[in-house]
């Protein structure tokens, strides 16, 4: 497990908000240095990264769980409701009830 990963895991079990500047501050560098390295060592900045982890977890829940949509939203670390319906559709397509009833069929 990477250090982002483990932090992404972190926001969840707090049910907060990954910051890429939270991030470096843990990785103990400064956050342009580490933006660059990031996106040099992964190929991609890491707020997408970030960002693509919290769709990826909210995902699963949505698979797995019969969490609302506000409790799986705040589970995967989105601040608000908004938010969670804005990213998830951005990255799947779909809103998170399209996504969760193609499961339950």
């Amino acid at each position: 497990m990477t250090a982002a990963d483990a932090y992404l895991a972190d926001c969840f079990a707090r049910e907060t908000p990954p910051h890429v500047n939270e991030l470096a501050t843990r990785c103990q560098l400064p956050t342009a240095a580490f933006s660059r390295g990031f996106l040099f060592a992964v190929g991609e900045q890491p707020g997408a990264y970030l960002k693509r982890g919290q769709v990826q977890h909210a995902a699963e829940l949505l698979r797995t769980t019969n969490l609302t949509m506000n409790a799986v939203g705040y589970a995967a670390g989105f601040g608000t409701r908004m938010s969670f319906f804005r990213a998830f559709r951005r990255a799947t397509g779909k809103t998170p009830q399209q996504y969760r009833d193609t499961f339950s069929r």
